[in-house]
């Protein structure tokens, strides 16, 4: 009897024909699969843009449903500009934007956005189209924020354009739930608009935990007062950022809010330092003390509110030496980052070195001071700030000093020379021309009011 082996090449052919299938199936729908992947990272893009720019919004409307309004405004805006109609060919619904208070008093916004997207291939499986989703929160917290102008001589000829940016930055922000102050300097530093409002003249320094406000500030009253700002007089740096702390301070711990910044801007290096200087026939007087640039036998400027004094001797009305603090006693003269070392000369221009010297050091140990309460600083140079900022070579470790250093310094920006990640990090923004102030207010802006998701 003959035996018949079966063969087993026909059933391989059935199995691979059968293989060949599964397998195109699979491509064709990696092709769906891969378009729909396109469409959801595009719509993630757009709701995220519409999420940011809507909390942005917030402050640009009047009352709580205008802020929503203008919120749910922009928010579409910002998704129609960052979706184009029919990308891949899938067609968006129109953005849901959704502006709520969290339980804190800031505001939560939530963008949402579906894309209906034909298929090609996955049809034949059942699948006729996909529906992608997408959603994004921006998260706009509570804030404190001081705003540091310098109004020092050197900003004459630029004044009038400062002011109108800094009345435009002003603008950006919450008028119902942001508090807001206004410290300007030069040889001295006011509270021009405190952070509870219009601040009486005879209250300049307030203590701590003093302050009790409700939420919000008056926008048309710190643009006005910065429109009254005019320029003149040094560069007491370490007095303004010194008055922004006081105000942020001032508040009651349990009223202060979950943001806490100041906003420096400056064009050049401090060159004025506060204290109670001891005199060389006793006693002592309080005030400013100015490095002034241009005379060997400098510093010879001390300043108080009320009036200048002005002598040729070394230290102005005879004093007998830099103290160790500031006025306040909370300010040392010393460098926190031993980044300068004083002289110790007596002689002239040494002195006017050693005034210089804690002039930069007392203004960086502020920073520091704040940075180390939670507050975050943020700093615009003005100007040709990556330039020397030292008049004599023989002042040592602050000659080859540029402006640019110390204002990363203050906002301890992740390009500072002295940056510390254990505090909050800031923003340093150039701005070397009137063109560029502009982009750096609303880059610091669009910092402060960064979304979290």
């Amino acid at each position: 009897m003959k035996l018949f082996q079966l063969q087993p090449k026909g059933q391989v052919l059935v199995l691979l024909a059968l293989l060949m299938v599964v397998l195109l199936g699979a491509a064709a729908l990696a092709i769906d699969l891969g378009r729909a992947y396109g469409v959801k990272a595009k719509l993630n893009a757009a709701v995220d843009a519409a999420s940011f720019e809507a909390a942005k919004a917030l402050a640009q409307g009047s009352g709580e449903s205008g802020m929503k309004a203008h919120a749910d405004l922009m928010g579409t805006k910002y998704f129609n500009a960052n979706y184009p109609g029919e990308f891949l060919g899938a067609t968006p619904s129109a953005p849901k934007v959704a502006a709520t208070r969290d339980k804190n008093g800031g505001w939560r916004v939530n963008v949402s956005a579906t894309a209906r997207m034909p298929t090609f291939f996955a049809g034949l499986l059942g699948w006729k189209t996909f529906d992608i989703t997408a959603a994004s929160e921006a998260v706009r917290a509570t804030l404190d924020l001081v705003l540091v102008l310098d109004t020092s001589s050197s900003m004459y000829a630029v004044f009038p354009e400062v002011r109108d940016r800094a009345k435009e930055f002003v603008k950006l922000f919450d008028r119902l739930d942001d508090r807001m102050g206004l410290v300007a300097f030069s040889t001295g530093a006011y509270p021009i608009v405190s952070i509870c409002g219009a601040y009486p003249n005879t209250v300049q320094n307030p203590a701590a935990d003093s302050l009790s406000c409700g939420r919000g500030f008056v926008q048309e009253r710190v643009n006005q007062a910065i429109g009254y700002l005019n320029s003149g007089g040094m560069t007491a740096s370490e007095e303004g950022m010194k008055k922004a702390l006081d105000q942020l301070n001032a508040l009651r711990s349990s009223e202060r809010s979950g943001k806490r910044v100041i906003v420096f801007f400056s064009d050049g290096a401090p060159n004025t330092l506060n204290g109670r200087f001891p005199l060389n026939g006793g006693g002592s007087v309080d005030g400013n003390l100015f490095s002034y640039v241009f005379f060997e036998n400098s510093p010879q400027l001390v300043y108080n509110p009320s009036r200048y004094y002005d002598a040729g001797t070394d230290y102005g009305m005879g004093i007998a030496s830099l103290p160790t603090h500031d006025l306040s006693g909370t300010i040392p003269l010393a460098s926190y980052n031993n980044k300068r070392a004083f002289t110790g000369n007596p002689n002239p221009p040494y002195v006017k070195c050693d005034a210089n010297i804690a002039a930069r050091n007392m203004t960086e140990n502020v920073a520091d001071l704040a940075r180390k309460e939670g507050i975050t600083v943020y700093s615009i140079g003005f100007g040709e700030i990556d330039s020397r900022q030292m008049f004599d070579p023989r002042c040592s470790t602050t000659y080859n000093e540029i402006g640019s250093d110390i204002l990363k310094r203050l906002a301890n920006s992740k390009d500072s020379d002295s940056y510390n990640p254990n505090q909050p990090t800031g923003m340093y923004c150039p701005a070397p021309d009137t063109d560029a102030l502009k982009l750096c207010f609303d880059k610091v802006a669009s910092a402060i009011l960064r979304i979290t998701k």
